[in-house]
């Protein structure tokens, strides 16, 4: 595919000779002569993949430091390269400072000029590589595992996606809410469309109704968010964080299908499906006055849960594995696989971050590595671990401390051990016994005499799922 790249100079010689040189190479350009073209072709729906702008504009609305302006505020990772007969060092040194990546004298020469398009592209399309790989590990749209938890999950939303009613998404914290809300939209009908995401507790309270709704001021227009998922889907994260008048203007959209942006008395069908997370209970914030009812009904017609992480301990190391290869991608590494005791401690660790912190971890440990603070080798072990995670392993006999072993005898020893062993066993695997006795190697039933005998029983009765 062609790369385009506009050309924004009032000297129309100027602009025809590089736009000569640029087609010879197998670019595909276009051309401004003044500010307005230059914004109308910045504003449309394919914008250049880089902009060669002249400083100096016979224009008395806007000179080229103003459109680098508005064009980086717009589509901040387009390079601009700034071109001038007759500029001071002040001028090209504020052009760099304002985010220009280059800037040419005329007259350039010809070599000098596609190197500096070469390879300003060349970073332009790695920036764009990169940005879409940690897109993807970030924001992928597959409901990972293979545990029943995990498969009741999948089949529930391949169940919801296709009817267009509005979901809400509930569970803690670095769960993979998003991940759900994007399986809905890929499955349903809307696939075609936008799938417009946004976490309303990341935001200022006093920005959401602007951002969802837009605000026509003058000659200022600004595309709300219920517009530009207009015949796609809205996901509105964390949706206990917008604001009660925000709430009750959303609510009204709900039922009418119709809204206004800020200033302006303009109808705007709405036509999207709206898709709501929340961490927290929004029942309770109901009874508590700090979440609308009405607008709870109208979101909540069909509800779906995502466990937490330790409600699925056997897919840690699959989840690992699969972000190891993914961040290993991006920063160019070989994948590492886990040592035994790095695996006992990972399904040991309870995950108060669930899959979100299990993603960050798998990050820490290649950047740590790449810059030789974490030890290179072909395995990942135990002490390469953060010490709230390697100090979870079952392995590890902390129980010891302080206890004279040496003094006991060998039985007593061996029960103790066995006691705590065991005990740790089970609560890696959240209590279900079959795993447990699969992974330390008894039958079942031997397992149940073994806790009975250290008298454990009890207490496995009352944690055994099966």
């Amino acid at each position: 595919m062609k790369q385009d790249i506009l050309i924004v100079d009032d000297e129309a010689d100027i602009r025809r000779l590089v736009a000569d040189i640029l087609t010879d190479e197998g670019y595909s350009v276009n051309q401004a002569a003044t500010g307005e073209q230059t914004i109308e072709i910045i504003h449309s729906t394919c914008p250049p993949h880089l902009v060669l702008l002249d400083v100096w504009l016979n224009d008395q609305k806007y000179d080229g430091l103003q459109l680098l302006d508005i064009i980086l505020k717009r589509f901040p990772d387009i390079p601009v390269i700034m071109i001038s007969g007759h500029s001071t060092i002040e001028t090209a040194v504020s052009a760099l400072n304002r985010g220009a990546v280059d800037f040419l004298e005329k007259p350039f020469k010809t070599d000098r000029l596609l190197l500096s398009v070469t390879r300003n592209l060349e970073n332009y399309r790695l920036k764009r590589e990169n940005a879409a790989l940690k897109e993807r590990l970030i924001n992928h749209d597959e409901i990972f595992g293979e545990s029943q938890i995990s498969q009741r999950l999948k089949l529930l939303v391949s169940k919801v996606a296709p009817t267009n009613s509005r979901v809400l998404i509930s569970g803690g914290y670095g769960v993979g809410k998003e991940v759900v809300a994007r399986s809905l939209h890929k499955q349903s009908r809307r696939t075609s469309g936008a799938f417009v995401s946004y976490n309303c507790a990341l935001k200022r309270k006093e920005d959401i109704e602007c951002d969802l709704f837009g605000n026509e001021d003058g000659d200022t227009r600004h595309q709300g968010l219920l517009e530009k998922a207009n015949k796609g889907t809205l996901f509105l994260d964390e949706i206990s964080a917008m604001p009660l008048a925000v709430q009750k203007r959303l609510a009204n959209v709900l039922q009418e299908q119709k809204f206004s942006p800020l200033n302006s008395t303009r109808k705007i069908n709405f036509d999207a499906r709206i898709l709501s997370a929340s961490a927290f209970d929004l029942k309770r914030l109901i009874d508590h006055g700090k979440f609308l009812e009405d607008l709870f009904i109208r979101i909540n017609l069909i509800s779906i849960r995502v466990p937490f992480l330790r409600e699925r301990r056997e897919e840690i190391i699959p989840m690992f594995d699969y972000f190891m290869r993914d961040v290993c991608q991006i920063y160019g590494k070989s994948p590492k696989k886990l040592s035994a005791e790095a695996i006992a401690a990972l399904e040991s660790y309870h995950w108060p971050g669930n899959i979100r912190q299990l993603k960050n971890l798998v990050e820490w440990l290649v950047i740590m590595e790449r810059h030789n603070i974490v030890e290179s080798s072909s395995h990942i072990s135990l002490k390469d671990l953060p010490p709230e995670i390697s100090g979870a392993s079952p392995i590890q006999v902390n129980w010891m401390k302080g206890l004279d072993v040496m003094s006991l005898p060998l039985r007593e020893a061996r029960e103790l051990f066995e006691r705590h062993y065991l005990t740790s066993q089970i609560g890696r695997f959240s209590g279900n016994i079959s795993q447990t006795a699969n992974f330390v190697g008894m039958e079942r039933s031997a397992l149940h005499r073994k806790l009975k005998s250290l008298q454990l029983n009890d207490d496995s009765k009352n944690t055994e799922t099966l």
